[in-house]
């Protein structure tokens, strides 16, 4: 038969020599050109291990992006500008793996029939022989489609991340559902926090009000970082915890367990005195003479409020008594008993500060009533319930209780300048307090700028004032502190209040800022006017629906290319149904021989229709397999460096992958229909060949 079809068919190929292969044919044969077709040889990519180099160099674009951080750059003249080669990353990246493929799948195949063959299954064993003796066809269809669900995935990838990433811009910048504040960041708010919070949330529309302070310049006190400046947030925790919205990435915790760090009573401790006091006295006793030196002591009345009283200067060594009676120099509001003693602070001006450490002592304070009896409120005989105010300088102020000379008793305070202090702000003690060092979270940025981290304490400034701090948390990300305005620190808000308004001179802080949980049909431009009047007086609003508006006008991530990516991976998918049917009919064409022998030799036509089935149906496993996850990689990667906004910054916060998966899925039963469909066809095309016919023809 091959004698007497040889010259036929070489006849067929001289007929129609335009097609090329013809010529080779009637070179070479019948035979030759049939063992060619059924013995591929090593293309000329792989014998010279070009497709290896183009993976590297796909390699080392990945690389560079990894460098960069991101295929965008600021352009010289405004806004940003791209590398085409890296934004064609995606398409090269998958060519690359479609090289590797080819090379590795038929020597993987080869080694997976050694094994099936031990099975002894006969149609598994004759589908993995036939993919591993032929790989081409097989190969070229299966990376035909993993392109596909590769450029699907992506797309279903892309559209959803981008939609998730405007919504998290959105919520990290307003943080609830509307924040009210003053353009000129100078409070208008002239009631407490809690009053003005029962207001805000006493408006039509609002389920929750919260109050809370922001300072974007406060500045850092610990030595050796002096002069750096955080942005500063002091909240209520419980109702910021459960109001703000909070990512799983941005800390260890959610932001409820976060804010719990900065729980805690925010009332000073101080001394009480009785309620019928008329004068508190101090016996002191300088170290050394001073005229300029002079000291005060700070009360605090049952309303919150304080005021200071002078008791002159120290004067000459030695024990004196000094009393002053408890006025009131403070004409604005009217004091109310119980009283107690805050601090004593110790002023001397910058012009007459010491040249070394001069401790001043300090024994038996005591209140007296209008009828001259006399309450000891602290003899310095315990050990410990002192300490003293933080200051700028590296160099500590100290306080400690010693038995030096006491006035009366064994022991008396002993407060110690530090040695060569200058511009410390307030110098003096006070009784140790609960809430000092006021506890706070930071920011990872702060724990590397200053070496703080938790468990640690340090100093910050706020309105003049340094206050100490305990790091009790970290945080990566907090909303409305975005990481381009500096490291981050958030208070306790009442605490910090307290603390600051009761030490500064001139200064105070009062809370700014008003964040609200709206109900659904709230009318945020009715809200707005209503804030923008007394006793708001907050000219600004920020919505999430106003910040996800703006957000949508970035053109580097629009609609539109998902859309492109979608209409791509339609056209690949339809590229697909149309390979895998041309590719059944033209197996089952070339193969009616090979069908034919193995009808003769007892196969029956189910099992040939199960070895065709199972060959297509690993062609099928591997492109949706290897193309979902090859667009899972794609997808994170390029996605991770689309990461700038229209004004050339990095997105913050960061993307989070979110993959449409009923996308995916709905293309992915598309795919596995048209097996079905293609299948199908093939039992229709075997079950009519004649196997006598197939043998006289070939």
């Amino acid at each position: 038969l091959a004698a007497i079809r040889g010259p036929t068919r070489a006849h067929a190929c001289f007929d129609v020599p335009v097609r090329g292969r013809p010529l080779t044919c009637a070179a070479r044969g019948a035979l030759a050109h049939r063992r060619g077709q059924s013995r591929p040889g090593v293309s000329i990519i792989q014998r010279y291990y070009l497709d290896l180099i183009f993976a590297g160099l796909a390699g080392l674009l990945l690389w560079e992006l990894n460098e960069k951080g991101s295929a965008f750059e600021p352009s010289p003249t405004g806004g940003v500008s791209s590398d085409p080669v890296l934004l064609a990353s995606p398409a090269l990246i998958i060519a690359a793996v479609a090289a590797i493929i080819l090379r590795f799948y038929p020597m993987v195949l080869k080694v997976v029939a050694r094994f099936v063959a031990l099975a002894k299954a006969f149609t598994l064993a004759m589908s993995v022989w036939q993919l591993s003796r032929s790989p081409g066809q097989y190969t070229r269809l299966a990376l035909l489609l993993m392109m596909a669900i590769a450029v699907g995935t992506y797309a279903a990838s892309y559209s959803s991340t981008a939609e998730r990433s405007y919504e998290d811009r959105a919520n990290f910048e307003s943080g609830v559902d509307l924040r009210a504040y003053s353009s000129s960041r100078q409070s208008s708010i002239h009631e407490d926090a809690q009053t003005i919070a029962t207001l805000a949330a006493d408006l039509d529309g609002v389920d929750r009000a919260t109050v809370v302070y922001r300072n974007p310049q406060a500045e850092i006190a610990t030595a050796g970082v002096q002069g750096q400046t955080f942005q500063l947030l002091a909240v209520e925790p419980a109702e910021a915890g459960q109001m703000v919205w909070f990512r799983d990435d941005f800390a260890r915790t959610n932001a409820e367990d976060l804010l719990v760090n900065v729980e805690g009573p925010s009332e000073l401790r101080g001394v009480p005195l009785p309620d019928d006091t008329k004068t508190v006295s101090f016996w002191i006793n300088p170290s050394e003479g001073s005229q300029t030196t002079t000291f005060r002591a700070r009360f605090m009345d049952s309303n919150g409020n304080n005021w200071t009283i002078e008791y002159g200067e120290l004067g000459s060594p030695g024990w004196k008594k000094v009393t002053q009676e408890m006025v009131n120099p403070n004409l604005f509001f009217a004091l109310k008993a119980p009283f107690k003693l805050v601090s004593v602070e110790v002023y001397e001006p910058p012009n007459g500060r010491r040249g070394s450490q001069k401790p001043i002592l300090f024994d038996d304070i005591t209140a007296t009533n209008a009828a001259g009896q006399d309450t000891l409120l602290e003899g310095f005989e315990g050990t410990a319930g002192w300490q003293v105010f933080p200051n700028r300088a590296a160099i500590q102020d100290e306080f400690a209780v010693v038995a030096e000379t006491p006035h009366s008793g064994t022991k008396a305070g002993k407060f110690t300048y530090a040695f060569n202090n200058s511009a410390t702000g307030v110098q003096g003690f006070l009784p140790a307090e609960q809430i000092t060092p006021l506890p706070v979270v930071v920011s990872e940025l702060f724990s590397q700028a200053t070496g703080l981290r938790p468990g640690m304490t340090g100093r910050v400034v706020v309105a003049t004032v340094v206050v100490p701090i305990a790091v009790r948390a970290n945080y990566d990300l907090f909303p409305t502190m975005p990481s381009a305005d500096g490291p981050g620190v958030i208070f306790n808000r009442d605490q910090l209040v307290t603390w600051v308004n009761t030490f500064s001179v001139g200064t105070s802080v009062v809370p700014d800022e008003i964040w609200m949980d709206l109900a659904d049909d709230a009318d945020r431009v009715a809200l707005g006017r209503t804030l923008f009047d007394d006793p708001f007086g907050l000219d600004r609003t920020l919505s999430r629906e106003q910040e996800l508006e703006r957000i949508k006008s970035n053109p580097l991530i629009v609609a539109g290319g998902t859309g492109i990516l979608v209409v791509a991976f339609l056209a690949v998918l339809g590229l697909v149904g149309v390979a895998m049917l041309v590719s059944l009919w033209t197996a089952v064409q070339r193969r009616r021989v090979e069908f034919a022998v193995l009808r003769a030799l007892g196969t029956s036509k189910a099992q040939i229709f199960r070895v065709l089935t199972i060959e297509y149906a690993v062609v099928v496993a591997i492109g949706i397999l290897g193309g979902g996850y090859l667009g899972l990689f794609v997808a994170r990667r390029m996605l991770s460096f689309l990461n700038v906004t229209q004004d050339g910054d990095l997105v913050e916060p960061a993307f989070i992958l979110q993959t449409n998966w009923v996308f995916v899925g709905a293309s992915c039963g598309v795919v596995l229909l048209v097996f079905v469909a293609a299948m199908f066809f093939a039992v229709r095309v075997i079950a009519r060949t004649s196997d006598a016919q197939a043998l006289r023809t070939e």
